[in-house]
């Protein structure tokens, strides 16, 4: 006996829903995909366009956060609700030994589930991505601690010759630590006291890999007497070793910070720590590298100049995106 078409109609109803709630495998899903198998298809699909850092980065957080938690469940049930669910428990407990992981880790770990859901949703493997309109913790707005110059001239006064130049140019020209890595010598005009970045280098190294800036745009930066004057310092402490070291006299297309075997360009957590132990040394505790970028700006708004002037010289987007910095 056949049913009536007000029974056909409510058995459709709940099997919509069904299928909205993720009960029912659905067209567009693979029955066995697991959130695991969709980070590993979605980095497989990237990782060509990723710095190594950035790479290893989301290699870290996929298993290191995601994974434990979410990596066996199919992702045709992943629902807003455990969505969020998973990201409070990450908030209270999900740091190392069950202590509470930051809002701005937990946004990492969002982010990454983000873009690998929208991939599965362009590949057609899910209808919708739940982790759109899913809530995350509360990020706070970093607080930047920026140095005084009086601290960082001190610091620079007692750096070997390398630092001191890499701190000078860092808190004269506000570039970052991969555009002050991939300096070359023939970025630097001495007459005009200019100074080029137009290249990035991650990790430095053996492992280094030479890509565009963080904005992909050339920045031309001038700096004073004193700063051009350390550089060719530099240049002439680096001749005399390069001459020593029977490698011949410095290239124009070599390395301004070249590494030990003079291949590559510096590794930049070698920055990092040489940064780091000369900052905890003069108080500065809990200031960064980047944070000489900071600085940079900073110092420059606080001394008059122009806004515009300012977001050009750090190669920022917009003069606003500087305010907010």
């Amino acid at each position: 006996m056949k049913g009536s078409k007000r029974e056909a109609e409510r058995t459709m109803r709940q099997l919509i829903a069904e299928i909205e709630a993720g009960r029912v495998e659905s067209g567009w899903s693979d029955p066995t995909l697991t959130v695991d198998r969709l980070l590993e298809r979605w980095q497989a699909a990237n990782v060509n366009d990723w710095s190594p850092t950035t790479a290893r980065d989301h290699q870290r957080t996929a298993e290191g956060w995601i994974s434990p938690h979410l990596g066996t469940v199919r992702i045709s049930r992943l629902t807003v609700e455990r969505l969020e669910r998973f990201y409070q428990t990450l908030h209270t407990e999900g740091g190392k030994a069950g202590r509470p992981l930051s809002a701005q880790s937990v946004k990492k770990a969002h982010s990454i589930l983000r873009a690998a859901l929208s991939a599965a949703v362009r590949w057609q493997l899910i209808p919708n991505d739940p982790a759109v309109i899913a809530h995350t913790p509360r990020v706070e707005p970093h607080q930047h601690n920026v140095p005084d110059l009086d601290t960082v001239a001190a610091i620079i006064e007692v750096a070997d010759p390398r630092m001191a130049v890499i701190i000078r140019l860092a808190i004269a020209t506000g570039a970052r630590r991969g555009e002050l890595g991939a300096l070359k010598w023939s970025d630097i005009d001495y007459h005009k006291r200019l100074i080029t970045f137009q290249r990035s280098v991650v990790d430095g190294g053996p492992a280094s890999k030479v890509k565009p800036t963080k904005t992909r745009t050339t920045g031309i930066v001038s700096v004073g007497e004193a700063t051009v004057a350390s550089i060719e310092t530099w240049r002439a402490h680096q001749t005399a070793v390069s001459e020593k070291a029977e490698f011949g006299p410095l290239d124009d297309d070599g390395w301004v910070f070249p590494s030990q075997d003079w291949g590559h360009p510096i590794s930049l957590n070698q920055i990092t720590y040489d940064w780091r132990t000369l900052a905890d040394a003069h108080g500065l505790d809990g200031v960064r590298f980047h944070d000489l970028r900071h600085g940079t700006a900073t110092h420059l708004i606080a001394n008059g100049t122009d806004v515009r002037t300012v977001a050009g010289r750090l190669r920022h987007a917009s003069p606003t995106m500087t305010l907010d910095v």
